[in-house]
């Protein structure tokens, strides 16, 4: 698979952060998928992020690591839950083979709770995050959760962002790492900021009033429309033609 000639840049680092670092990677990802701003404060922030666990917008999530210790009991009761479920494909098995240490992505974790409920694993991984995970009915165990520098492994994580073709995109879901891609249907081009990355709008809305909204927005910003619409065409072609003016209107 090749990137020639698209735009990557990296992102950041995701491995062994704080809580603060953590969830600030997260929304940068998010951000870009979303097209916004991003929060002015913690609040802000964590409100947009469980707004997305919410709606099921999980992917971003996985652009996290969150790495703690059990012991080997317990290791066993997990691991044998992660085959289950298939969910070992997204956790770092390497760790409980060197020591009883397992790592996964947020999304990996709010899984596992959603599964599992209150055990005691599960309050390593809130102890991490206490604040983002303040809801979750169980015990925090801080003692278990652990410091970059005692976690025994050379993986390096981070994330990139690229703009590239359908093709590509296609060799990514082949594969088991995480990703996410720009939101079509959440992102707001309107802001001057996105809106030049536009040149042309198709409309397929349908009815009438809420089309003649878009188009006539679209039109007032210099952007081309095309649209089939014959019932907004019967009821409003006169006022967009003359909204759109030279720009292209058919």
């Amino acid at each position: 698979m090749r990137l020639g000639g698209q735009v990557t840049r990296y992102v950041g680092d995701i491995t062994h952060r704080t809580e603060e670092s953590t969830l600030k990677h997260i929304e940068a990802c998010a951000r870009i998928c979303y097209r916004s701003e991003a929060s002015k404060d913690t609040v802000g922030r964590n409100r947009f992020l469980h707004a997305l666990n919410r709606k099921g917008h999980g992917s971003l999530f996985e652009h996290s690591q969150i790495t703690v210790s059990l012991s080997s009991f317990f290791a066993d009761q997990f691991v044998e839950y992660l085959f289950d479920s298939g969910m070992y494909r997204f956790f770092d098995m390497n760790y409980i083979n060197r020591g009883n240490f397992i790592g996964g992505n947020l999304r990996c974790w709010l899984r596992a709770y959603a599964d599992l409920g209150n055990i005691e694993l599960l309050g390593a991984v809130k102890s991490a995050l206490p604040e983002f995970l303040k809801e979750w009915d169980v015990e925090e165990v801080p003692s278990a959760l652990l410091r970059p520098e005692e976690v025994p492994t050379n993986i390096h994580r981070f994330a990139a962002y690229a703009e590239v073709d359908r093709g590509v995109l296609g060799e990514f879901t082949r594969h088991d790492f995480g990703f996410s891609v720009e939101s079509s249907r959440y992102c707001n081009y309107s802001k001057d900021k996105y809106s030049n990355e536009i040149d042309i709008i198709v409309e397929l809305m349908g009815g009438v009033e809420e089309p003649y909204r878009v188009v006539k927005k679209a039109l007032q910003n210099g952007k081309a429309v095309v649209t089939a619409n014959k019932a907004l065409l019967a009821y409003h072609r006169y006022e967009l033609q003359e909204t759109a003016g030279e720009i292209p209107f058919e």
